[in-house]
Order: C-alpha cells, then structure tokens, then sequence
C-alpha cells in the first residue's frame, strides 16, 4: 500500500514539472514570436522611411511587396492596388 503512495506521488510530481516545462516553454515562443514582431516593426519603419526619399528603392521593393501581399485591406495600406 504504501508502494502505491509513493508512485502516486512520483507520478503527481511528474506531471507538474510536465506541467512547469510546457509552461516555460510557453513563455519561450511567446518571447520569441514577441522579438520577431519588434524587429519586423523596426524593419519596416526603417524602409518605410527610406522609401519616402529614395525613388529607385520604391522601384525594388514594390514588386517584391506586390507578389507577397495578397490581402485587398493590406494591398491598398500599402498602395498596391
């Protein structure tokens, strides 16, 4: 009986750390999804300054932004109608 106990209690203290470890792992892609929104934001305000001034990278970057957007609300944000 008192076996049955102790693996009952192993088996308990296993399942919070499965617990604590799917958590932490959690936080860590959440961590990760949150740096790579900030550096696309970073990104994109820097061309997005770059291409108020400099024509010929408008020129560049149109295309590449015209075969990747696909949305009709994020094309015409973007001018791409």
């Amino acid at each position: 009986m008192s076996e049955n106990k102790n693996v009952q209690k192993l088996l308990d203290q296993q399942a919070k750390i499965k617990e604590k470890l799917k958590i932490e792992r959690d936080k860590e892609k959440q961590k990760r999804k949150e740096e790579y929104d900030l550096k696309c934001k970073i990104v994109g305000s820097a061309l997005l300054q770059e291409l108020k001034t400099n024509s010929p990278l408008e020129q560049q970057i149109k295309p590449i932004l015209d075969k990747h957007v696909k949305s009709k609300k994020q094309r015409a944000l973007l001018g791409l109608q």
